[in-house]
């Protein structure tokens, strides 16, 4: 138990130099309720924190659905930010992010194989990697969560203040997600 909590500040602390997280990142199974548009929708998109690796069993909670995302670099500096997209109703195909940036930014998503359960608990990975570089999710499983990453990029002449970024998250035949992100640098 203490150790918990030691991570959660260690996280509360370590967000406020770099990307943006709040100690009630935990997904807690079974504490979302979908709205009427969510379930139409058939996914949620969120941002998540970039601390912790989004498993595809984790579901978010409300508080984690409703915030938005936000990070800080340096100039000269790379700084990542990780959204999750459930799938709720059922199977989804080609899941895409779109992203609107003032700095550079470029996605990857997560290697859908990349997770597995002695992965998860013991924190080994596939020596072929966690991420691949692309937009696109082929495919996301009912009740199943995967994550997009945004690395953005200040340059050494970028103008020191917030600068912002449109994401905008869609899957085939389904309305979209956007989501907004305050990069601070």
């Amino acid at each position: 138990m203490r150790s918990t909590s030691i991570i959660r500040i260690l996280a509360i602390v370590l967000g406020s130099a770099g990307t943006a997280v709040a100690a009630t990142d935990e997904p807690v199974a079974g504490a979302s309720s979908w709205t009427e548009s969510e379930r139409k929708r058939g996914f949620v998109a969120f941002p998540f924190s970039s601390l912790k690796l989004l498993s595809d069993t984790d579901i978010p909670s409300r508080p984690q659905i409703e915030r938005s995302a936000g990070c800080a670099l340096a100039r000269g500096e790379y700084e990542s930010m990780q959204f999750g997209v459930r799938a709720l109703t059922q199977d989804l195909k080609d899941i895409k992010i779109e992203i609107d940036c003032e700095l550079p930014a470029t996605v990857y998503h997560q290697r859908p194989e990349a997770l597995t359960p002695y992965a998860q608990q013991y924190g080994w990975f596939r020596r072929e990697g966690l991420l691949l570089l692309g937009d696109t999710i082929a495919e996301l499983k009912e009740n199943r969560t995967s994550s997009f990453w945004l690395t953005v990029r200040a340059d050494n002449q970028v103008a020191a203040g917030i600068h912002n970024a449109a994401i905008r998250i869609t899957a085939h035949g389904r309305t979209a997600v956007d989501l907004k992100a305050r990069i601070r640098v």
